[in-house]
């Protein structure tokens, strides 16, 4: 597995604005999952921004997260270990893909990380035999291919960004939609049962409108091996427009909240 953004300064502020954005939908979504002495799963877990909330409302539980950035996970343990808990945190840098864990979980939760996988219907299989007989599955993940933008100049940077948006499904051999096929999948599989669903597309507001360029930015020398300086400026300096101009209005990708109980 690789992840087109890279993992510079502004990484942290941007998966900040990503958790802004996302995460009290997904806490929600997640009352139905016992919250008392249970084995949490956490797929991607960056820099521990979801165990923080969540410390609040598991007891007694542990969570154990893995993610590909050593970076990432210095920031999750420091991030934990400041907090007042009765839950313990784990962290592992591993590709997932791997399946480096000892033991099975209770609660199973991905958020952002299969849409960034090839054959990421195959990989979730492969997760499924470490989640318990009676154990909970909790997706978040992209359910469209399509940003928008309204009341912004429809000029050449934003168009290129758009086709940088495909370049990137195309070069990770990825889907934005993972979240509909995932939310398809367990639907349809007799082993599961479907406890809650729907679908969200954020409209940014003006402080969160840079986590579009932040991307952007993040992953710049992957981009220029396909888009010229030139290209790559234009785009910056068209959504940079997009932040400043307080009556422009841009929405977030489509994603999908599922979570699912295993019955066997």
């Amino acid at each position: 597995m690789t992840y087109i953004l890279g993992h510079g300064p502004t990484a942290e502020f941007r998966l900040g604005i990503l958790n802004e954005l996302t995460t009290d939908h997904f806490i929600s979504a997640l009352q139905l999952v016992p919250k008392l002495h249970v084995r949490i799963l956490v797929l991607g877990c960056g820099s521990g921004h979801l165990e923080e909330k969540l410390s609040s409302i598991f007891q007694d539980s542990h969570f154990v997260g893995i993610d590909l950035s050593e970076d990432r996970i210095q920031e999750a343990e420091e991030r934990t270990r400041k907090l007042t808990t009765s839950n313990r945190f784990t962290y592992l840098k591993a590709d997932l893909t791997s399946h480096p864990f000892e033991k099975t979980f209770d609660v199973l939760i991905s958020r952002y990380v299969l849409s960034h996988l090839p054959k990421a219907i195959t990989h979730f299989d492969g997760l499924m035999p470490f989640v318990k007989p009676g154990g909970f599955v909790c997706i978040e993940e992209s359910a469209a291919q399509d940003f928008q933008g309204k009341s912004i100049p429809k000029n050449q940077g934003y168009s290129n960004f758009l086709r940088m948006v495909e370049w990137q499904i195309a070069s990770q051999k990825c889907s934005f939609d993972v979240g509909s096929s995932l939310h398809e999948k367990l639907v349809l599989d007799p082993s599961f049962n479907v406890l809650r669903s729907y679908r969200i597309q954020p409209v940014l507001t003006d402080s969160q409108k840079s986590i579009l360029r932040l991307g952007v930015e993040e992953a710049k020398q992957k981009i220029l091996h396909s888009f010229s300086e030139a290209e790559f400026d234009q785009t910056i300096a068209s959504l940079k427009e997009l932040e400043e101009n307080s009556n422009s209005v841009a929405y977030y990708l489509n994603y999908a909240v599922v979570v699912a109980q295993k019955i066997n």
